[in-house]
């Protein structure tokens, strides 16, 4: 993902007619070696979304296994979507920057983000809370 989002992003600027690293700059020794060192970094909410992910839609979280394939799902795209846009706003800000330092700092910037996919995990787990909610209200009615 961290690699998508900043080709996507590298790509965005460039058609908005703004300054950004040049392609040959990520093919340089020294630069790949620091991507490398970022890219653990930056990927490391992505593999625990997906270790969450799947223990959420298996159903191994005992008090997530009442609920339906769908709001499973609802708590996990929550959370992608979210961190997805929160990345995207952070290699924004990499890319008008143009110092390779900011690479030393993946972690600092990591949680610039993190807090992102946090923010939607709540809004997944709120929704599939509500449509839990109105299932049982639903199904439990005297009529």
């Amino acid at each position: 993902m961290p690699w998508a989002i900043g080709i996507g992003v590298k790509l965005y600027l460039q058609s908005q007619g703004k300054p950004t690293w040049e392609w040959s700059y990520f093919f340089e020794p020294e630069t790949i070696a620091l991507e490398l060192w970022a890219t653990a970094w930056f990927a490391a909410p992505y593999l625990v979304l997906g270790v969450l992910a799947l223990c959420i839609i298996v159903g191994w979280i005992p008090l997530l296994d009442r609920l339906t394939d769908w709001e499973r799902r609802v708590i996990v795209l929550g959370s992608l979507v979210w961190g997805t846009v929160g990345s995207v706003r952070v290699f924004l800000g990499m890319f008008r920057s143009f110092d390779p330092v900011v690479f030393l700092f993946a972690p600092v910037i990591l949680v610039q983000y993190l807090d992102d996919m946090a923010i939607g995990l709540a809004g997944g787990i709120v929704i599939a809370a509500l449509s839990f909610a109105v299932r049982r209200l639903r199904t439990s009615a005297p009529y």
